[in-house]
């Protein structure tokens, strides 16, 4: 079986660096999805794929698939610019763009 080692992103509702440094393994689909004959909805049989496993530091999901025996895959965090900024930059004269309200 193959995981996935990655970095939890930030959820899109989230402003602060809260659970940035959680890192998740989570299996990769083995089958595609079918077709349910009932209701036609997008069904799997591989129930794997509904686990996922939070870890403290890369190094612990890294050991953790390593003794199950699982192949793993592992994603690079994203790196997370912030550009300084200063309130009275709005109200420079030299500013690229006009002032709209």
């Amino acid at each position: 079986m193959e995981v996935k080692i990655y970095s939890a992103p930030r959820s899109a509702m989230q402003s602060g660096r809260a659970g940035e440094k959680e890192w998740i393994a989570e299996f990769v689909r083995q089958k595609p999805l079918a077709p349910d004959a009932l209701m036609g909805w997008a069904t799997m049989e591989d129930t794997t794929r509904q686990v996922k496993l939070r870890f403290a530091s890369e190094e612990q999901a890294v050991a953790w698939a390593k003794s199950q025996g699982f192949g793993y895959a592992l994603s690079p965090p994203s790196v997370r610019r912030s550009k300084p900024k200063a309130y009275d930059a709005n109200f420079r004269a030299n500013r690229l763009l006009r002032w709209t309200h």
